[in-house]
């Protein structure tokens, strides 16, 4: 059996294998303020039967659990809160022009856990439960964020915010 020492994960060392991202406290330019701050596909990979797949990283900072924005996709999204609970708001499939803000739900979503939401889920950045901050990893097809995101501004009137 052969014996070999491990490398450092560097671009020059990784580069014929792959390509790596450091998602949690990520480096990278962001959009989006910095309550909620969005990585971008920081790294893609193919599939054989799909587009590409881009991980993103979305850092969100404590603030008051209050839903005031929401966004819609033709496509699903999977979320994976990587340094502690998170809270996130869900609504069903409707028309673009009229979301069923009556109808949305808040969910708490443990750390390490992923959730899956299907394509034309009503949905927007995590809230922390307890932390200050948390990174949440995103999985969606490459630049979906540029090309297939609605977003809407909830009226202050049919916004929802947690039970205390």
């Amino acid at each position: 059996m052969r014996s070999i020492p491990a490398k450092e994960l560097s671009l020059e060392n990784f580069d014929q294998y792959g390509s790596f991202s450091r998602l949690i406290n990520p480096d990278k330019v962001s959009v989006g303020p910095a309550i909620h701050e969005f990585f971008c596909d920081q790294l893609v990979y193919y599939t054989a039967s799909t587009s590409p797949v881009g991980i993103s990283t979305s850092r969100v900072l404590k603030r008051p659990v209050v839903v005031d924005t929401t966004e819609i996709h033709r496509c699903g999204e999977v979320i994976l809160p990587l340094g502690g609970d998170v809270y996130i708001h869900v609504g069903p499939r409707s028309d673009i022009d009229d979301p069923p803000y009556e109808k949305f739900e808040l969910f708490r979503v443990p750390q390490g856990t992923a959730v899956y939401m299907r394509p034309g889920t009503w949905h927007f950045a995590a809230f922390p439960c307890t932390q200050d901050c948390v990174n949440v990893m995103v999985l969606l097809p490459e630049r979906t964020y540029a090309n297939d995101c609605i977003v809407a501004h909830i009226p202050k009137d049919r916004q929802i915010r947690l039970a205390e």
